[in-house]
């Protein structure tokens, strides 16, 4: 029985150069999305320039449209955006970082835009920009300290009021690779910013009524950037800011049960009691009791019962 000839770069290299270049010109000329990234391989034998260039000129008409994507158009409009991703991912990071770490944060921030122009309830528009996001990482680690502090100003520019919840995970993205200075400073910047819209909106909070503010963001990105400077302390100071009904009480107890501080952790794996941490149901009525705080309550507790030494307590639990 003849063997399937598996798809790699070893045996599509054996086809030879010529016969690779006519495949991939058939393919060009009937797929728009793909005729793009080949049209950005070629102009990155010019440099990091010319792959700049015309990923600009896709950027920008890609701000400027408004008509609405049909759903028959859908599945090539969403080739052709992870097209434009994968360029400055590939193309231009390899050329230039740095160029691509911004056009990738021009690129995340068409997404309200985007979101208006097409009805994605497949979520399949939103996992392109998730792929935005999650490059992000890679490109920055690959910048130097000089580049990665600037690009701080850069997220905040092209993100600081989007309301999609994109902000924090770009942030995260880029925090690992921050050095301690730009770290302190983009802190720094956060609280200013929180302080200010808090005031400005302390007749809303006043009323009682809910409604959406940034700050819930940016103090999300401040705990991240008090993590990856080691300290617990400030996310802790940082959690209890928040609303209580809105507190992370399980995820602070992980934490401080990793940092050993193992007393303080039973305090926050109790916070709110069982009817904080009760047993979710789906929409359709079955138990989603995986994800229920509940049921990630109680191996938490008795993992901390245990380590003060509570055995007994810890096995009634369970």
């Amino acid at each position: 029985m003849v063997r399937k000839p598996a798809l790699s770069p070893e045996s599509l290299e054996a086809l030879g150069a010529y016969r690779l270049a006519a495949l991939i010109a058939e393919e060009a000329s009937g797929n728009a999305a793909f005729k793009r990234r080949v049209m950005a391989a070629l102009a990155g034998q010019s440099g990091a320039g010319a792959v700049a260039k015309l990923i600009d000129r896709r950027l920008a008409g890609l701000a400027r449209a408004r008509a609405f994507v049909d759903w028959d158009r859908e599945r090539a409009f969403r080739d052709d955006l992870a097209a434009l991703v994968a360029s400055i991912a590939t193309e231009l990071a390899a050329a230039d970082p740095a160029m691509a770490a911004a056009r990738l944060l021009r690129f995340i921030a068409t997404h309200e835009a985007v979101f208006e122009r097409i009805d994605d309830s497949s979520g399949r528009i939103q996992g392109v920009y998730g792929d935005a996001i999650d490059a992000l990482g890679p490109v920055a680690a690959r910048m130097s300290a000089a580049e990665t502090s600037g690009l701080t100003a850069q997220i905040m520019a092209a993100l600081w009021e989007s309301e999609h919840g994109y902000l924090p995970k770009v942030a995260d993205q880029v925090i690992p690779h921050l050095p301690p200075a730009a770290r302190a400073e983009w802190d720094a910047d956060l609280a200013a910013r929180i302080d200010e819209r808090q005031e400005a909106e302390a007749a809303k909070r006043a009323s009682g009524r809910w409604f959406y503010s940034m700050t819930d963001q940016w103090r999300r990105m401040r705990q991240a950037l008090a993590r990856a400077g080691g300290d617990l302390d400030q996310v802790i100071a940082l959690e209890r800011e928040k609303p209580e009904q809105s507190r992370d009480s399980l995820g602070i107890a992980s934490q401080l049960m990793a940092a050993g501080r193992a007393a303080e952790a039973l305090d926050w794996v109790r916070a709110g009691g069982a009817r904080r941490h009760s047993v979710l149901m789906g929409l359709d009525g079955e138990d989603e009791t995986d994800a229920s705080p509940a049921v990630q309550q109680a191996p938490l507790e008795a993992e901390i019962l245990t380590a003060l030494g509570q055995v007994d307590a810890a096995q009634a639990l369970r």
